[in-house]
């Protein structure tokens, strides 16, 4: 679409363009330390974090007091969780802080990026996009401290600065310290990356711009980074940690399904991919796009290569593996919110000559980002309160010894029992009395009659059931809820 036919976009831009992002930012951090906390990732990347300032280690991933060699992840998402633990203090907000930034930073530079390469509209739709993926406002990615919004970052700078490189190839020195810091987040997974560069290089005639030492230079951007922290690992444990991650995180997630995965069909993202309205009518506008062009006989740009060329990667290499989660392929956003967007001016442009087709087409454009965004709202409004009575002990810290590290004692039940203690006891639980107790909690099994065993230790039990106990003198309450107790084993 010509500036001409967009003027009223173009004349009050920023207007728009400051409107849209305060949506945004509101969508991203209203009541964004008030809800559950996830179980599994987020609260093992937040006691993780808890762990390491206790330890005095930003090398080593720990949990539960001891190495984590369940979390396969170098300890970037960790660093970053610190720091917000810091500025925050140790609560969900401080936890999730920057993985709702990271999105909102995300659409900032990718909405830029459309302006400079399209035109003002298509910029204002990208923005407009951002706030109607309402999936990506629960779990796993804006609102929960996972590794997944801040990956997705470095994944969108990477291909942007890919594409800049057509123009100036001192850019892809960014995409190689982007395709570092995304190892150093999601591990294995930044692998997508790879495949993307060489068939762009390849399709865009790359290679007759790049001079010899901007290849070595680009190299070192991103083995650099990744070097220092694997040298800094091998100190430690040497190559088990590394091999861990390659085997378990790589081999045997994409050679047989794990985590409970049975039977999960190589289409599995493309029906994921139909449960967002926004994306796949980005998806069916950009294949409209390149079909016009096609029969026009125009030739495609380098952008129009990029999208298709990561699309169809990220899809294809995720389909392909025998593990599928439903965020894996959250990457693929990136491009199309920015084929997508682009394509709406572009469709508007070589499809609807007359009035009445072109206020038809704003007006559905219109109705279905205002449906997504209601029901983004809805979303974010129902997500449950993570303050429930099983974790609320206040001013539980005052009335216990101050140490470091404390050993705790669970009830579990029959579900972690029958997974071989594999899975923490009410993870979300260790993670809040971590941040309470101001104290790294080291897990032992055997509940209730081996805690009276081992003096100094701690419990967290059932109210119910503890009550149902004749306690011992030296058992001593420390705090209490409505379904729980806490408490102290003093010794005889």
């Amino acid at each position: 679409m010509n500036e001409s036919k967009q003027n009223i976009f173009a004349k009050y831009y920023w207007l728009f363009f400051t409107i849209l992002l305060g949506i945004l930012c509101l969508l991203c951090f209203y009541n964004l330390g008030e809800y559950n906390l996830n179980w599994g990732d987020e609260t093992r990347y937040g006691a993780s974090a808890i762990e390491m300032i206790k330890n005095n280690n930003y090398i080593i991933n720990y949990y539960g007091g001891e190495i984590d060699y369940c979390n396969l992840k170098p300890p970037f998402i960790c660093w970053i969780i610190i720091v917000g633990y810091k500025i925050f203090g140790y609560n969900p907000w401080g936890l999730r802080f920057f993985s709702a930034l990271s999105y909102v930073i995300l659409a900032v530079i990718i909405t830029l990026f459309v302006k400079k390469k399209a035109n003002k509209t298509a910029s204002l739709i990208a923005l407009l996009l951002f706030s109607t993926l309402s999936t990506f406002f629960t779990s796993h990615f804006i609102r929960t401290g996972d590794a997944d919004s801040i990956y997705i970052l470095f994944i969108g700078i990477a291909l942007i600065s890919l594409s800049l490189a057509s123009d100036n190839p001192n850019w892809l020195h960014l995409t190689g310290l982007m395709f570092a810091l995304a190892f150093l987040t999601k591990a294995i997974h930044v692998i997508i990356l790879c495949p993307i560069i060489f068939f762009y290089w390849l399709f865009t005639k790359m290679y007759k711009q790049i001079k010899w030492w901007q290849y070595i230079t680009t190299i070192l951007c991103a083995i650099i980074p990744i070097l220092i922290w694997g040298i800094a690992r091998f100190q430690f444990d040497g190559f088990k940690f590394i091999w861990e991650m390659l085997f378990h995180d790589f081999l045997e997630r994409t050679t047989q399904p794990i985590d409970y995965q049975t039977g999960t069909p190589f289409y599995y993202y493309l029906v994921e991919l139909s449960k967002k309205p926004t994306l796949m009518i980005c998806l069916i506008l950009f294949i409209i796009t390149l079909i016009c062009k096609l029969i026009k006989k125009e030739k495609f740009s380098n952008l129009d290569i990029l999208c298709l060329i990561s699309i169809l990667t990220i899809f294809i290499l995720f389909s392909c593996a025998q593990t599928k989660y439903f965020w894996y392929w959250y990457p693929a956003c990136v491009p199309l919110i920015i084929a997508g967007s682009i394509s709406v001016t572009q469709v508007y442009d070589n499809l609807f000559k007359h009035r009445i087709l072109q206020t038809i087409f704003y007006i559905s454009i219109a109705i279905t980002a205002f449906y997504c965004l209601t029901q983004t709202v809805q979303i974010i409004d129902e997500y449950k309160y993570w303050y429930s009575s099983k974790v609320s002990f206040n001013n539980t810290s005052n009335n216990i010894k101050k140490e470091n590290h404390i050993t705790m004692f669970f009830e579990y039940d029959d579900f972690n029992l029958n997974k071989q203690n594999l899975l923490w006891p009410e993870s979300d639980t260790l993670c809040v009395l971590e941040w309470q107790l101001d104290a790294a909690i080291t897990i032992k099994w055997g509940g209730y009659d081996i805690f009276l065993q081992n003096k100094d230790s701690y419990l967290l039990m059932d109210k119910d059931d503890f009550e149902a106990k004749d306690a011992p003198d030296y058992i001593r309450v420390i705090n209490s809820s409505d379904d729980y107790v806490f408490c102290y084993n003093c010794g005889e």
